[in-house]
């Protein structure tokens, strides 16, 4: 039997490493109110479940997208809109 730090490692060793980029948003509430981005992703958490199964989802006002994965994992087809075109274009 492996001490804990040994079992650690060797799963640490078989993470995949990815470079995610928060959006402005997000990053704001990351470095200023960290908590909110727990409240944030339990609205979405619910909402995925609601929609979960549907073909097409519109999300309207998506701000810098932060939610919009955990929606998208559930339906085929999520459209994000919102009046803020640059944050948009940062979506990607």
């Amino acid at each position: 039997m492996n001490d804990s730090k040994s079992l650690w490692l060797g799963l640490r060793a078989k993470l995949t490493q990815y470079d995610v980029r928060l959006g402005t948003a997000t990053a704001q509430d990351y470095i200023h109110d960290p908590k909110h981005i727990a409240f944030v992703a339990a609205r979405y958490k619910c909402a995925a479940k609601m929609m979960a199964g549907l073909s097409r989802v519109i999300e309207v006002g998506c701000g810098d997208a932060f939610g919009g994965p955990m929606i998208a994992q559930g339906g085929e087809k999520l459209i994000c809109t919102d009046i803020d075109g640059g944050m948009l274009k940062d979506n990607g």
